[in-house]
């Protein structure tokens, strides 16, 4: 279905030609699309414009001058060993590793398009870095240890942060979780894939400031002690101001109470809140992206199933199927 026709259908679940024009001045005014070619846009600048500069920011260290020294820190050993000491995994599809890899200039065998990539790939991984490291260095002290140094997670899109670190039934999940428990064990087996002192950076090519909020504080608050420091940067980041709330849209709001169907409640969106009037846990997310619509968005949105009361203006294609 073309979106006009989506539009058209959607308009009509609403009862009043005044809930309608509601409904149209939302879409026209605060709905928040981004396309693919914008995704692709943040994906061919995610090496240059964000990942090469802690490269940099970590060569200067390594060589003790200032990080505004860019051209010899860019032309020295350090940087080019330790780019290639980099390790970059995709968290998820839309990571868009593939793509990523292309226009990053970087070794294929230092990016993998999963994160739970089998052992036999990781170790080819690590072989071949070796030998790479060999290629770089005039003297094998040069080299130091030939396993990845930085390891880089690459995501799409983070509305809540749930998805990539939560704690539930007193344990920490997530795909960031699980990305750092595979950290540790190539940092124990031998030889190690990944260094003891490596630190994780999580790079999100969307996220909103609750995301950032909340994943920031739970790798403070949840992370293992074995668990190599990290840190997180967004790209491109949604203000809180965009939330759907009674205080800045309060007739939109009262559609979505209005309208609101509880027979689109599954044992995953139960984990966020009760309903998801306002999105999995209350996000109240105006936001669709071009492949899917995030749950964290207002339920009028991307609510999509058999027998619900209303259509969907852009269906979600959920990930997780409930057993029937």
């Amino acid at each position: 279905m073309r979106f006009v026709e989506s539009l058209a259908v959607w308009l009509g679940n609403f009862e009043t030609l005044e809930e309608r024009h509601v409904a149209y001045e939302f879409v026209k005014r605060s709905l928040v699309f981004i396309s693919a070619a914008e995704i692709r846009h943040l994906v061919s600048i995610a090496y240059p414009d964000h990942i090469r500069p802690i490269l940099l920011r970590e060569a200067a260290s390594l060589l003790s001058i200032p990080e505004y020294q860019v051209g010899k820190i860019a032309n020295s050993t350090e940087f080019k060993v330790l780019r290639r000491k980099s390790l970059f995994l995709g968290l998820s599809d839309g990571a868009h590793i593939d793509d990523f890899r292309r226009v990053s200039g970087l070794s294929n065998e230092q990016v993998h398009v999963d994160y739970q990539m089998e052992d036999k790939t990781a170790g080819d991984l690590g072989t071949r870095l070796r030998q790479d490291i060999e290629a770089f260095t005039v003297q094998p002290k040069d080299a130091g240890e030939t396993s990845f140094e930085l390891v880089f997670l690459l995501n799409d899109f983070s509305g809540s942060s749930d998805t990539l670190l939560r704690e539930e039934d007193g344990k920490v999940q997530g795909k960031v979780a699980r990305a750092m428990d595979r950290v540790v064990r190539w940092q124990q087996q031998q030889p190690p894939l990944v260094a003891k002192g490596a630190k994780v950076f999580v790079i999100l090519y969307v996220a909103t400031q609750t995301a950032l909020r909340n994943l920031r504080q739970r790798l403070s608050s949840l992370c293992p002690s074995e668990w190599p420091r990290c840190e997180v940067e967004a790209m491109y980041v949604l203000n809180d101001d965009i939330r759907v709330t009674p205080l800045n849209s309060p007739q939109f709001d009262a559609i979505l109470m209005k309208y609101y169907d509880p027979q689109i409640m599954d044992a995953h969106l139960r984990k966020g809140s009760s309903d998801v009037i306002h999105g999995y846990a209350g996000c109240s997310l105006p936001v669709v992206l071009s492949h899917n619509t995030p749950n964290n968005s207002v339920y009028l949105l991307w609510a999509s199933k058999p027998n619900l009361r209303t259509h969907a203006l852009f269906p979600r294609v959920s990930r997780h199927r409930e057993d029937v």
